[in-house]
């Protein structure tokens, strides 16, 4: 009888002795060569440690607990970090919805940098006793004339002769800093009681030269004028021969060719 009795107390002894060590083992961390369960922040870590010859790749876990991350996955705040911000660009400069361009406008140049050239020119008279050539670069003009005379002698009527011609020149845009040259070529004669005139007229400007009785000579008078972008130029050329109301002798001129050049 007491030796059952002892026997029932050795076997309670073994029991909870079993039962000790299978609850410890339980939260014992396993041995080496046992595959242990990873926690999600090192799961690709583990995963690639446990990986033996001849295996396959390794999986990341399915899922990750709430508030972490995992390789490859930015959190919140690096994605806001990373999007672009609405009213900078990345050089910090203010753009339009911060009131400030981010590109200041650049100030618009009063005229190109090119030269200044000459528009449409019309001239009057414009019939078949002028003829007017302009350079390929428009930057020169010649108009020559077969009829631009006066003339006068002791029988005429009138105790004097005038005739005009008149431009009309146009020039485009350019830099500032040149001049036009408006020059007159031709021949004046006058006898004992003649004279005769030359007038230039053009940007507000006026060139006059008399040729007294006597003369016999070519004629060549210029005006200068600013080459203005974008203005228009009235040229014109007045010629002119008069005699004395007692009487005088014969005088004439002409002119033969007007230039204009741009320099």
């Amino acid at each position: 009888m007491r030796g059952r009795i002892v026997l029932f107390v050795v076997l309670a002894v073994v029991l909870a002795l079993v039962g000790v060590y299978v609850g410890w083992s339980t939260n014992t961390p396993k041995a080496v060569g046992e595959q242990a369960t990873a926690t999600p922040a090192d799961a690709s870590v583990v995963s690639t440690q446990r990986r033996g010859p001849g295996s396959g790749p390794a999986r990341s876990p399915t899922g990750s607990p709430t508030g972490s991350t995992g390789q490859g996955s930015p959190s919140k705040d690096s994605a806001a970090n990373s999007a672009p911000r609405t009213g900078a660009n990345h050089a910090g400069t203010t753009t339009p919805s911060g009131n400030t361009s981010a590109h200041p406008p650049a100030s618009k140049p009063q005229h190109p940098a090119g030269p200044v050239r000459f528009g449409k020119v019309a001239t009057t008279p414009s019939d078949n006793t002028v003829e007017t050539a302009i350079s390929d670069d428009r930057q020169a003009l010649t108009t020559t004339f077969s009829a631009f005379e006066v003339t006068i002698d002791e029988e005429s009527a009138e105790p004097s002769a005038t005739k005009s011609f008149s431009m009309t020149l146009p020039l485009t845009d350019g830099a500032t800093g040149d001049v036009v040259g408006f020059h007159v070529q031709g021949f004046a004669f006058a006898e004992a009681g003649a004279a005769a005139r030359v007038t230039l007229r053009g940007g507000g400007k006026v060139r006059v030269r008399d040729f007294p009785s006597g003369v016999d000579k070519d004629v060549v008078e210029s005006l200068w004028l600013p080459a203005t972008p974008g203005i228009t130029y009235q040229l014109s050329v007045v010629i002119e021969i008069h005699k004395d109301a007692a009487g005088g002798g014969d005088g004439y001129l002409n002119a033969v060719a007007i230039d204009v050049g741009i320099s």
